[in-house]
């Protein structure tokens, strides 16, 4: 029994057999990348919000331990330029803070009103700072308020600032040296600089260094956007003009640009240019057969049917 004979139309059905399985295989993994894509997106979702509340939670925590800090700081202060002995003692501290205090200050200090007191850093040959706490924050701001008092003695006071409110506090710092150098009014009260009554915080003045301009604290300068000048009345002439006749406010642009308007009037005698400007001129436009305008004839602007025509 011999082989059967395959035809045109055995290989056209298998041909179709197989088209079919792919297009299924290509069904199922089209589905099943597209159930993939939903799942991958949804986690994503879920990831973003995930990172933004945590992020949310950071920035809050940062806040709090910030304000936790600032209310420990609340009652210190820092004394700069102060001798330090070699061989000195925490009551010797105490006793060298209760006698500047009272006789350069004049604030009576007890020692009792004392909570803690050390020198920062470790010793490098130089005179470290004091960090002296109180426990009353009313005698911590008498003592501050007096801190000019100490003017010439190369000791002074300042307040003991967390790290970010020391950064914040150099930035102003420069801010107040540069509008001091313009001759402004300005100072420096808690997280603000004030300069000619204007307030302004470390945002505003972003950092030191960009300060280059003495006129950087005159309110003009802080304006986001100036505003457009105003257009005068031949500015204002020439766009009405523009909107109604925008042919001739053209063809007028040219004459001041030096281009010569396309007019048969060229190369004539001044005296025969007047005689035919004193013609009295058709109104309807002058058109040849073939479309053209004739040579000898001035240019016309054709309005719409109805209308007049306008001779320019």
């Amino acid at each position: 029994m011999g082989e059967k004979e395959i035809t045109i139309r055995d290989v056209y059905l298998l041909m179709q057999q197989i088209n079919s399985n792919l297009s299924e295989k290509i069904e199922k993994v089209e589905q099943s990348t597209q159930s993939l894509c939903k799942t991958l997106k949804s986690e994503v979702a879920t990831n973003k919000e995930e990172v933004q509340l945590l992020q949310e939670e950071n920035k809050q925590l940062k806040t709090q331990l910030e304000k936790v800090e600032r209310r420990q700081r609340h009652n210190n202060l820092v004394f700069y330029g102060i001798e330090e002995e070699a061989t000195e003692t925490q009551y010797f501290l105490i006793e060298t803070i209760v006698e500047i205090t009272r006789q350069k200050l004049e604030v009576e200090l007890k020692e009792s009103e004392i909570n803690d007191i050390f020198r920062l850093g470790k010793k490098t040959g130089h005179k470290r700072p004091v960090l002296i706490s109180l426990l009353s924050h009313i005698k911590r701001q008498e003592i501050l308020k007096n801190g000019p008092k100490l003017k010439n003695t190369g000791i002074f006071i300042a307040e003991d600032l967390s790290e970010s409110d020391l950064k914040e506090r150099k930035i102003l710092i420069g801010g107040l040296k540069e509008a001091r150098n313009n001759n402004k009014k300005a100072s420096i009260k808690g997280n603000k600089l004030i300069v000619d009554g204007e307030v302004y915080t470390a945002g505003d003045i972003s950092h030191p260094d960009q300060i280059t301009s003495g006129d950087y604290f005159s309110p003009p300068q802080r304006k986001i956007a100036s505003e457009p000048p105003t257009p005068s009345p031949k500015e204002i002439e020439e766009e009405e003009l523009n909107a109604v006749f925008p042919t001739l406010t053209k063809r007028d642009s040219k004459k001041e640009e030096g281009i010569p308007p396309s007019t048969s009037n060229q190369g004539k005698p001044q005296e025969e240019k007047k005689k035919e400007e004193q013609k009295p001129k058709p109104k309807t436009s002058s058109i040849s057969s073939s479309g053209e305008t004739p040579k000898n004839q001035p240019d016309l602007v054709q309005d719409q049917p109805g209308s007049e025509t306008q001779t320019i």
